[in-house]
């Protein structure tokens, strides 16, 4: 006798485990290939976190005079890598559910609103983060340091002009050869991502100043 299920939210739940099931069965990606994929993601993260470290550690005298900048370098880190990550799990899922060519272009509309819809994301966050490092450095440090506005504007306006068509090239590369971007893209880019606002920062400031 059929099994018959009449709650709908019970139906959804239930469909989704058996759609996942199915998937994992028919999925080309084995355990191996996930520790592997996962391994070297972990190997990039930790190699890009000591460089730009040492990015960091090397200019430190230079940005010292600048009030608030180490109050600005935390959030602006986390800001970029999360607006980063989020598009690379919607660009790795368009892989997965309608093909590479699809995100290997500008042409399809979806691939097209979420660049867009990044890009605005982190030059507006950046603003509103500016000011609100402003108005933090002039309540700790009792200094008024305008330029820290113009500091995370205009670098997070050169990190996303750089590291959003990186990241879509980036997961359309690891899915054409064989990578599952998922595994990979989150460890990657958050090496890359300190990477490059770091060498921006230091490069505006000194532009700046």
């Amino acid at each position: 006798m059929p099994i018959i299920i009449k709650n709908e939210t019970l139906k959804f739940f239930v469909s989704r485990y058996l759609i996942n099931i199915v998937r994992d069965l028919v999925s080309p990606y084995k355990p191996k290939q996930y520790i592997r994929d996962i391994f070297e993601g972990q190997i990039v993260s930790i190699l890009g976190g000591i460089l730009a470290g040492t990015i960091l550690a090397s200019r430190i005298e230079n940005l010292q005079f600048l009030p608030g900048f180490f109050i600005l370098l935390p959030g602006f880190l986390e800001l970029q890598g999360c607006i980063n990550s989020t598009l690379a799990a919607r660009t790795g899922s368009l892989v997965h559910t309608k093909g590479v060519e699809k995100a290997d272009g500008l042409k399809d509309y979806y691939v097209k609103v979420n660049l867009f819809s990044s890009f605005i994301l982190s030059v507006v966050s950046s603003l509103i983060l500016g000011i609100f490092i402003l108005f933090l450095t002039l309540l700790i440090l009792k200094k008024l340091v305008l330029q820290l506005v113009l500091v995370s504007f205009l670098s997070s306006l050169i990190v996303s002009l750089i590291l959003i068509p990186l990241t879509l090239a980036s997961s359309v590369w690891l899915y054409k050869r064989g990578y599952d971007p998922d595994n990979i893209m989150g460890a990657f880019l958050t090496s890359v991502t300190d990477i490059v606002s770091v060498i921006v920062l230091i490069l505006v400031i000194k532009t700046i100043f």
